[in-house]
């Protein structure tokens, strides 16, 4: 059994201890089970994941029912599975491919607790408390004698969440996860704090996108904006607003502009968005949400999803955008940009001329107006600013 050392890796000064590292002159590393795997785990894991190895076990008991972590492993692509106690017996309960670090080398958990001094300042005897509700996994590079990487989540409110994580391999920051939050921690020394989300819930999350530096966090979180103008839908007068609605994450769903596959997608053919992140919904129209994301900290695309994607339960408007069908037909009379981010970035999608013919769905929306208009046969919603159309 390999000795544990304990896993509160939130400050980086404990990376002068991983330089110096307590496997330096081991060679090659053996790493045993930090607990021993019920025969049940082990029988599970070979028929789930055929030639995989069992690299490391650990039993949590501080949570009800007791909770058992299996990491397999094969050629460095490693799964993280999660056992909880039925019926006297260790049940598999789910998996993720992408909560642990992944590649060569070897890999273990640490359990969360603190050294504990038994003994005196002069003759102390030291032993771990593990506090059974956290652990952190670390991937070692059989290369060199650091710990390469880290990751540590903790048991809160039913499920395991993110709460430190470093990468040796990119930077020598330790990154403090909290919510809304991310704080880098170098040398030892408080960096800088970036505000965003990220998602928090292990069953989601994805280690190797992690923003690993200070420098690509500023680049990569935003918060929803809270400040977003309403439009008046065109006709009827009724109001188009967006509202925060958490989704389930580590899903995936292609964006489109305009509610349905008959319009064209974003990005060219290949936007989608992530529920990790964050997504704003300003209602329903038949089987599609419009919604609006953020590709980075710097640019945001409204679009539309099919209506299956939301959770179950979550309170979405209906949306009378009955002017989506409409033939009739408004004018551009300035020449402007079409654009599917004008809050933010105003990237454009399409550049309109004067007399091109478009439909105005919502009206003056922060000074924009969401139009309907054909361009190189295919249907496409976006925003133009108001002023450069008739309105009829």
């Amino acid at each position: 059994m390999k000795r544990k050392w304990t896993t509160l890796l939130i400050l980086t000064a404990l990376m002068i201890a991983f330089s110096v590292s307590a496997l330096a002159g081991h060679g090659v590393y053996h790493v045993d089970y930090t607990d021993e795997a019920p025969e049940k785990v082990i029988k599970s894991v070979e028929s789930r994941w055929k030639g995989y190895t069992l690299e490391d076990y650990l039993s949590l008991n501080g949570m009800y029912p007791q909770t058992g972590l299996a990491l397999v492993e094969k050629n460095g692509h490693r799964v993280l599975a999660v056992y909880r106690k039925r019926d006297g017996e260790m049940a598999f309960w789910y998996a993720t491919e992408n909560a642990a670090p992944q590649g060569t080398g070897e890999a273990w958990f640490e359990p969360h607790g603190e050294w504990v001094n038994h003994g005196t300042q002069e003759e102390p005897e030291w032993e771990f408390i593990r506090n059974e509700r956290g652990f952190g996994i670390i991937r070692y590079d059989l290369l060199g004698d650091i710990y390469n990487q880290t990751v540590d989540y903790s048991w809160e409110d039913g499920g395991f969440v993110l709460t430190d994580y470093t990468c040796l391999e990119e930077t020598t920051y330790g990154v403090l996860v909290e919510a809304g939050k991310l704080s880098y921690f170098c040398e030892g020394e408080f960096y800088g704090s970036v505000r965003g989300e990220i998602q928090l819930d292990m069953r989601y999350v994805n280690y190797e996108k992690l923003p690993k530096t200070l420098e690509a966090a500023k680049k990569e979180l935003t918060f929803a904006p809270d400040d977003l103008p309403t439009g008046r839908i065109v006709p009827g007068g009724a109001r188009l607003e967006a509202k925060n609605v958490k989704f389930t994450g580590g899903r995936n769903y292609p964006v489109y502009l305009g509610p349905g596959k008959q319009y064209a997608r974003s990005a060219n053919g290949k936007g989608t968005v992530s529920t990790n992140d964050w997504i704003q919904v300003f209602g329903r129209y038949e089987d599609y949400i419009m919604i609006q994301y953020d590709i980075s900290a710097e640019r945001f695309r409204i679009g539309w999803i099919e209506a299956k994607a939301l959770p179950s339960g979550a309170n979405v408007p209906n949306i009378n955008l009955v002017m989506l069908e409409n033939k009739d037909y408004n004018d551009v009379i300035r020449r402007c940009i079409l654009t599917d981010d004008p809050f933010n970035s105003q990237t454009p999608i399409a550049t309109l001329e004067v007399g091109t013919p478009l439909c105005e769905v919502v009206y003056n929306m922060g000074g924009w107006s969401y139009v309907r208009v054909t361009i190189d046969g295919k249907d496409v919603c976006g925003f133009v600013p108001s002023d450069c159309i008739n309105h009829g």
